[in-house]
């Protein structure tokens, strides 16, 4: 299962919370995007390590984002 997830206080788009998570961990992170990069990020699950596995998994319980500590080339291509 998805180790963490949550909801935000208030819903960004997914390049707000990209920046977020720059500001608050001093460090650039890969921001993968779909087709419809408008949406709405308001639910959020991460797994750290090899979490790039359970992202079908955050994906299929409606989570909007999903962050990792890595990733690897055919998480990119999901």
């Amino acid at each position: 299962s998805v180790a963490m997830f949550g909801k935000l206080a208030q819903p960004m788009t997914g390049e707000a919370f990209a920046q977020k998570i720059a500001q608050v961990l001093s460090r650039e992170p890969l921001h993968i995007a779909p087709e419809q990069a408008e949406k709405m990020i308001e639910t959020v699950g991460w797994c750290t390590g090899g979490g790039q596995d359970y992202i079908e998994l955050a994906a299929s319980k409606g989570l909007d984002a999903f962050i990792s500590g890595e990733i690897s080339e055919r998480t990119t291509y999901t």
